[in-house]
């Protein structure tokens, strides 16, 4: 009984981001494109917007018991600019990450550009996707140079459950262009859950 109650809060919470995603998408997002005048602002104020969201998410993931979280070095995350380099175990790490980043532009799937609750969200943030090497290279860069913080994952996807995945080059080029500080970030999951492969409703 007690796992089947949490996969339901799981469940749940799942439905919640969901109704978030669209409720910001099509209330909060157009209200933002009126209303941002200066060029970068509407960005700013979209990424300012899923700061605020994934935080409130995360503390509704925390007060449900469904993770407990414990930071060590999360004061370097607010400096600005960084380049803030993480592996990628399970589902919710963009979630963390971005709720403790005032600001960030993010290296993001292709699959999220084109998700249907997610895609005007990603155009609105800037945010970059990883599809074409090259562009991720100059447009990475050049968001560091103008005072921004860039997150991405090397490993470019979640890796396999008790492993590392292959690094690509991408970070360590614009962290060279860029000259800016690299915070690396490394992400545990104890016990195990929301890893690559792992149905949503297996849980710990």
């Amino acid at each position: 009984l007690r796992r089947a109650w949490r996969a339901f809060r799981t469940g749940l919470a799942f439905t919640l981001f969901g109704l978030g995603a669209l409720a910001i998408s099509l209330v909060a997002l157009p209200l933002l494109q009126l209303t941002s005048r200066r060029p970068g602002g509407l960005q700013r104020r979209v990424q300012a917007l899923i700061h605020h969201a994934f935080r409130l998410f995360a503390w509704y993931m925390t007060v449900t018991g469904l993770i407990r979280v414990t930071w060590v070095g999360r004061e370097r995350l607010r400096e600005r600019p960084i380049l803030v380099v993480a592996n990628h175990p399970t589902l919710i790490d963009v979630v963390l990450l971005v709720a403790a980043m005032p600001q960030a532009d993010c290296i993001v799937k292709t699959a999220a550009e084109r998700h249907l609750l997610l895609r005007r969200l990603v155009k609105g943030a800037g945010y970059i996707p990883n599809d074409r090497p090259d562009a991720i290279i100059i447009a990475g860069t050049e968001s560091l140079r103008q005072g921004r913080s860039l997150l991405l994952f090397p490993v470019g996807t979640r890796s396999p459950s008790g492993r590392l995945g292959p690094f690509h080059r991408g970070a360590a080029r614009i962290a060279l262009r860029s000259g800016t500080d690299l915070v690396p970030v490394l992400i545990t999951c104890s016990p195990p859950t929301l890893m690559k492969g792992q149905p949503w409703y297996d849980v710990p």
